[in-house]
């Protein structure tokens, strides 16, 4: 067990703030896992193969950590930020905030943060745009939801990156080609949405923390998501599930129905306005709690 020595004030007040490394993980994995977040060496080694981060240390042990992702030209999200209780009230977590918002002047960032909006969040200028229900738990089988007319729902194959990467464009504003096609090839199972007039979403269900998640989903309405998140749940095979669910409480309520249950809820908060997203194609579960 660590003792308070090993926080202690450094001498001259030596922090310092510096990009993360990939020999950060282990120790940025134990600010996560203090803060109570679920995430296994492997989920934070992902996340940084996609992103970048920042660190802060005093002396030689590393007191706290953020990380950010950048998705094209002017889109952004910032998360994981987490300071180690010992040095909690420190302007720390600004700290972080200032390096990973450095050169994103011109971008729409992103976060999410646990109510109460911290005071540093609304000086940097976020807005509050909606909020993010947490749901866990072991599904039971879930039943078959009838899709409506023309829809059916295919396995997705290798070749269907650029299409997967177009509707979760078209859903959130970002493009994140590079995060799906870091999780698409090892995902437990991908389906498609398809239509005779194209495909219009899918879901990705990939390894997590005690289990896997489920997300994102993109679907042009509630009664779609719910049969790709049904189609997943029921190949879950009794593992644990989460799901990050925005701005559906009818979605939420149907999964509650399945055996999960809401263990919590975030904050939206973004910087610089969200970019105009396609009516028809909607994104109702997260990729991620940190990415949207």
């Amino acid at each position: 067990m660590e003792s308070a020595n090993t926080y202690a004030q450094p001498a001259g007040n030596a922090f310092r703030i510096r990009p993360m490394v990939e020999s950060d993980l282990s120790d940025a994995l134990q600010l996560l896992e203090l803060a109570g977040w679920p995430h296994r060496l492997r989920d934070l080694t992902a996340l940084f193969e996609i992103g970048q981060g920042f660190v802060i240390q005093a002396g030689e042990a590393t007191v706290g950590m953020g990380m950010r992702w950048l998705w094209g030209a002017d889109e952004a999200s910032l998360g994981l930020i987490s300071v180690h209780p010992f040095w909690r009230g420190h302007g720390f977590s600004k700290q972080l905030m200032n390096a990973l918002c450095t050169g994103l002047e011109h971008h729409s960032v992103r976060m999410q943060v646990t109510p109460p909006v911290p005071d540093w969040a609304t000086r940097l200028g976020f807005v509050h745009v909606g909020d993010i229900a947490r749901l866990e738990g072991r599904a039971a089988l879930p039943p078959l939801v009838a899709l409506p007319d023309g829809y059916r729902l295919r396995p997705a194959g290798r070749k269907d990156l650029p299409l997967l990467t177009q509707l979760d464009t078209a859903a959130t504003g970002m493009t994140r080609k590079n995060m799906l096609q870091s999780w698409q090839p090892n995902a437990l199972a991908t389906v498609v949405l398809d239509h005779p007039d194209g495909a219009q979403g899918f879901a990705l269900m990939r390894r997590f923390g005690r289990g896997a998640v489920i997300g994102p989903v993109i679907a042009p309405c509630t009664v779609t998501a719910k049969a790709l998140i049904a189609h997943l749940a029921a190949m879950a095979d009794g593992r644990f599930l989460r799901l990050d669910v925005m701005n559906a409480p009818d979605l939420r309520d149907w999964i509650v129905t399945l055996g999960l249950e809401q263990t919590g809820h975030t904050a939206v908060m973004v910087k610089g306005g969200l970019k105009e997203r396609q009516p028809q194609c909607r994104c109702v579960v997260l990729a991620d709690e940190t990415l949207g």
